[in-house]
């Protein structure tokens, strides 16, 4: 349900019954709906998605063939040849999910990598140059 008082636009959420004063901020954007927006608010929205059996399955296998191009199969079968571990540091997952790495260019996975060293890398600019950069400096210091 929506209302207009003066200059301002207000929008009450279906689930909790909250009313909010700013749509964009508080409602996803949904295509095909009345207005455009998700009839329920953000925070409503993630707690019934999150209900659903499987949906984080669901959610990873979607993310992992979308923005990689491999399966859960496949990553499990990389994270078994790793043994579990980190490709640089060789530290353990611990039960955390390592990332996956891949060529930015190419679009190329070349292994699993904790979010330590998957960010380490990406801030030398994905490249070896820049690790040798890195190395180079480390060992005049």
């Amino acid at each position: 349900m929506e209302q207009t008082t003066g200059s301002e636009h207000t929008r009450a959420c279906t689930m909790c019954g909250q009313v909010f004063s700013s749509t964009l901020e508080f409602f996803y954007k949904k295509k095909g709906g009345k207005d455009g927006l998700t009839t329920a608010c953000k925070t409503c929205h993630r707690t019934r998605q999150q209900a659903k059996p499987g949906h984080f399955l669901n959610q990873r296998r979607s993310h992992l063939k979308r923005k990689y191009g491999i399966s859960i199969k496949e990553y499990d079968r990389m994270f078994e040849s790793q043994g579990g571990v980190c490709g640089i540091c060789a530290n353990p997952a611990d039960g955390k999910e390592l990332c996956v790495d891949h060529d930015h260019e190419t679009l190329e996975v070349r292994g699993l990598l904790c979010t330590t060293c998957n960010g380490a890398i990406g801030l030398l600019g994905d490249t070896a140059e820049g690790l040798r950069k890195a190395l180079a400096y480390l060992e005049k210091t």
